[in-house]
């Protein structure tokens, strides 16, 4: 309980709240005085020792249901045994023992540990902890149930039936429609624990940073009538938002390095203390960082987008394995270099003299991909990111949006950052519709506040 608590305290930390390490001593002597069997009291001595500030109260209440839950969760879904259960556990005990899975078995049996594992391994390799929007709810429903279906339960289900009539045991208080039924209720207390569990992850992620995050007033300024002072005084601002991004990311590498909530395994060591979870085990994942390349629009139109772009990753490129980008106009130039030999704010006041390319030309993104396609595909591979920033303004010249479809065939993700209006892409010479097909997501990004939010959703 002790790890939860603190898992609970990062959690808070990591939505904002200022939590000091006396603070986080009071809680845990307040949670050892009150116990925890009283939710209540348990939930009001972590309240009373950690929330100082109004406006932590909403991420207190969601996070409290989200960090502790899981045994709630458990106590509402425990299943009693009906007759017709127990004469099933019966029969599997004396004619099937050992012929199907254990997580089949625990299943049938009502054992919500082998059921929540199920759901948990499954809500994994659905990529759960990437759920950032309630929207997206539905989307990873469907992706955990379809990664359920490879515990094979449906087959297991017919091939028990079957064995039972072999065996001669239907019809002595049970039937095939019987154990079907049983089937069915236990895969309903599963699909309601995937609801439940997408939920809580969802609530974790819910709700920006505050917005003292964002430097003063200009976050919502678009970046184009941004004036050069403006643009000036932004600087220190920046740099304390890559710091609080640095400061969450180095939070969660630390929640990454300690591993998910093994449940599994903390129910069974629990059996030797009489069900009471001393010890709470996770199961730990490596992190990929994964490779960026970002081609810039660094005509007029978009160079302010551009050159905060360019600022944010550079300063977190520490993130990545590593960070190529290159700059463009009308032709293609790389600047990675120039960000090895400059302190990012000068290598971004350099990047007009040295990345060799015409900055008062016309925009023409067909000729830069087919550049970009003839001279650096082989450089994109399956864990590398693509980030495009750009309007997309073509001048009616040919899109050759069909490298997109090339690059995005053999990278990991490729992005498209438009500083207009979603309304406006299509409209004029905006090529935005052609290349929509062929990137994996496309957002508009007109200021610092959406900008940052994409740069978030990256490294995290």
């Amino acid at each position: 309980m002790k790890s939860a608590i603190l898992d609970f305290i990062e959690g808070l930390k990591f939505r904002g709240a200022r939590v000091s390490i006396s603070e986080s001593m009071d809680a845990l002597t307040g949670v050892s005085v009150v116990g925890t069997d009283d939710r209540g009291a348990f939930k009001a001595a972590l309240r009373a020792t950690l929330v100082k500030d109004g406006r932590d109260i909403p991420a207190f209440e969601e996070l409290f249901e989200a960090y502790f839950s899981p045994m709630s969760i458990i106590e509402a879904a425990r299943l009693e045994m009906s007759p017709v259960e127990e004469r099933l556990q019966q029969l599997m005990d004396e004619l099937v023992n050992g012929k199907f899975t254990d997580q089949f078995k625990g299943m049938i049996q009502g054992d919500i540990a082998s059921m929540m594992e199920m759901v948990l391994a499954s809500a994994e390799e659905a990529g759960l902890s990437d759920i950032r929007y309630q929207i997206q709810t539905g989307y990873f429903y469907s992706r955990i149930l379809t990664r359920m279906g490879g515990f094979g339960l449906d087959r297991q289900l017919d091939e028990l039936i079957d064995l039972l009539a072999e065996k001669g045991a239907m019809g002595d208080g049970i039937e095939g429609d019987d154990i079907r039924a049983i089937f069915e209720e236990r895969m309903e207390a599963m699909r309601e624990l995937i609801r439940d569990l997408i939920k809580r992850e969802e609530r974790k992620h819910r709700g920006e940073k505050r917005e003292t995050d964002l430097p003063n007033g200009l976050g919502d300024r678009s970046f184009s009538e941004l004036t050069e002072k403006e643009i000036e005084e932004m600087r220190d601002s920046i740099k304390e938002m890559v710091k609080k991004i640095k400061d969450a990311l180095s939070l969660r590498d630390r929640h990454r390095r300690r591993g998910r909530f093994d449940i599994k395994k903390t129910l069974r060591i629990a059996q030797q203390y009489g069900g009471v979870p001393i010890r709470v085990f996770f199961k730990k994942k490596k992190k990929n960082k994964g490779q960026i390349i970002t081609l810039c629009d660094v005509s007029r139109s978009v160079w302010n987008a551009s050159r905060f772009m360019l600022n944010l990753l550079y300063s977190l490129q520490d993130q990545f394995d590593r960070v190529r980008s290159f700059v463009f106009v009308s032709d293609l130039g790389e600047v990675t270099d120039v960000f090895n030999r400059y302190e990012i704010n000068e290598a971004i006041g350099k990047l007009v003299y040295e990345a060799g390319i015409n900055f008062y030309s016309y925009t023409d993104y067909g000729d830069v991909l087919l550049r970009f396609y003839n001279d650096y595909l082989d450089i994109v591979n399956r864990r590398t990111t693509v980030i495009i920033i750009g309007d997309a303004r073509n001048n009616y010249m040919a899109h050759n949006s069909w490298v997109l479809d090339k690059i995005k065939g053999k990278a990991r993700k490729v992005y498209w950052l438009n500083n207009e209006p979603e309304s406006w892409w299509g409209s004029g010479d905006s090529d935005m519709p052609e290349f929509l097909p062929y990137v994996s997501e496309a957002r508009e990004c007109r200021n610092l506040k959406q900008l940052s939010r994409f740069i978030r959703d990256l490294v995290e």
